[in-house]
Formats: structure tokens, sequence, C-alpha cells
């Protein structure tokens, strides 16, 4: 039951990632589809969703993949090495990239936090489909070298990938965290806003 729990919250965590990709592609639809809504208050309560939805779907997937990237889960269920911790990593430097943001108008911040997704999709699909869920004994197909190799990536049939996947891949998420504190600490010196038009906006004058 543990193993089928955590390989199921492994596999949760894959298809999390692509989720958070399209919808972060795909704000321009839901702009479009917020300016034909009649009702104000449905705009709003489309906008929020759509949102939520997105960002949440970002750090529950980050999450998870903290959750499976650990030497033990590795050695029970089967993850596709190296490409679901990688995807780990890009994802939660996408986050972070978002957190140190200065809003959705910051257009730079926004292209490179999409930018990370995508790459932390197509690594995540690549480990998913070609790795994890390679064609069984039943296929003739498997015997030859390609799917052999795709077969060999699997954590719990590699442990020497595993474990040095392990290290290269929590030592990058450490110097993320590290970098985030440091990127938050001079933004707090600077007194630097996440929402750039309240800055030096000053009160109305009251007569």
């Amino acid at each position: 039951m543990e193993v089928w729990t955590a390989q199921s919250l492994c596999d949760i965590g894959i298809l999390l990632s692509i989720t958070t990709f399209v919808l972060h592609v795909g704000r321009g639809y839901f702009e479009r589809t917020v300016r034909q809504l009649q009702a104000k208050m449905a705009e709003e309560v489309w906008w929020v969703t759509y949102l939520l939805t997105r960002d949440i779907s970002l750090f529950a997937s980050v999450l998870i993949g903290f959750l499976v990237l650990n030497p033990d889960l590795m050695a029970d269920i089967k993850i596709g090495m190296p490409f679901v911790p990688v995807a780990t990593v890009l994802m939660a430097w996408a986050g972070l990239v978002k957190l140190t943001s200065r809003g959705p108008g910051d257009s730079v911040a926004q292209k490179r936090a999409t930018t990370l997704l995508a790459l932390a999709a197509a690594s995540n699909t690549i480990g998913y489909t070609l790795v994890m869920e390679a064609p069984g004994k039943e296929y003739e197909h498997v015997k030859c070298a390609f799917w052999q190799a795709m077969r060999s990536l699997r954590s719990n049939a590699n442990p020497e990938l595993s474990i040095w996947t392990f290290y290269i891949c929590f030592a990058a998420l450490v110097v993320l965290v590290v970098a985030f504190v440091l990127r938050a600490r001079k933004q707090a010196a600077a007194g630097e806003s996440p929402l750039p038009y309240r800055r030096n906006v000053q009160p109305p004058d009251v007569h």
C-alpha cells in the first residue's frame, strides 16, 4: 500500500507539472475569456480561479517532487532518472522566479518561469512515458537496445544512478533556496515592492 501510494503521488506530481505549464502558456486564452464575460463578478471569479489553479498546481507538483526525491522511495518505486528529479529542480526554480518577480507586469520573469516550466514538463514527459511506462515483457519491442536502456533508467533498477541524481538535485535545490533568500533580503533592503504600480503612490489629499 505504501509503495502504491508513493507511486501514485509521483504520477500525480508529473501530471500537475504538465497542467501548470499548460495554464501558464494559456494565459492569453483565459484573458480573452474574461473579456467576453458580461458580469463583473463572473470575471473576477473566473480570473481568480485561473490564477489559483495555475499556481497551486505548480507548488503542489514541487512539493510532491520534494517528497519523492529521497533515496528510500527511489529504491521502492520506479522514477524516471534523471528526468523526473531534474524536472522538480526546474519547477522549484520557476516558482522562486515567480516569487521574486515584481508581479504579472514583470515580463522578463514571467517568460523565464514559463521557459523553465516548459523544460520541466518536457523532462517529466520523457521520464514518465519512455522510462517509467516503457513497454513491458509482453511486447517484442522491449528486447531492443533502446527500450532496454530506457528501462535501466528506472530508479529501482539503477540505484547507482539514483543516488547520484539525488546528490546533484538536492544540492541544486539547496543552492536555489540560498539564492532565493539572498534575493529576498536584497529586495527587502532596497524597499522593492512586488506590486510596482503601488510604489511611491501618495495618499489622496483630503479637503
